[in-house]
């Protein structure tokens, strides 16, 4: 199971404050969860950001949260740097197998060009004698 699209974050959020404050904790919640749910939107920061008694604690979400994005351009650039080199890696080796069938059909062909009998021919190249005859048709 693949699993390089999920994303889990954690968030704690502070003990309201009771009853008396219960206006205000409300507040709080809601910015949390408006910078949680639209963090990526310019517009959503920009109207938190008005908010002047939750400046401090947006300042401290924002570093947070583009710190993690970072990490996550990182991740992404090793992951395909690493697929890459995979995909260069395996062109590679399937260059070297396809080279070396044409460097076999090429000899078993000269060979057969000088009338060498098809099972010495089998026999040296390690091909099968029905391959051979393919070669000949």
């Amino acid at each position: 199971m693949r699993t390089e699209n999920l994303q889990i974050r954690f968030f704690e959020f502070p003990k309201t404050g009771g009853m008396n404050n219960k206006k205000a904790d409300l507040k709080k919640v809601k910015n949390w969860c408006t910078f949680i749910a639209g963090c990526n939107n310019p517009a959503v920061i920009e109207g938190l950001s008005q908010d002047k008694t939750w400046q401090e604690k947006l300042q401290m979400a924002w570093k947070a949260y583009t710190n993690v994005s970072e990490e996550e351009r990182a991740w992404a650039y090793h992951l395909s740097y690493d697929r890459a080199e995979a995909d260069y890696r395996n062109g590679l080796l399937l260059a070297e197998e396809k080279g070396k069938q044409e460097m076999a059909t090429t000899m078993v062909r000269r060979m057969l060009s000088k009338h060498v009998p098809i099972e010495t021919i089998s026999e040296y190249s390690g091909l099968s004698v029905e391959n051979i005859q393919k070669l000949l048709g």
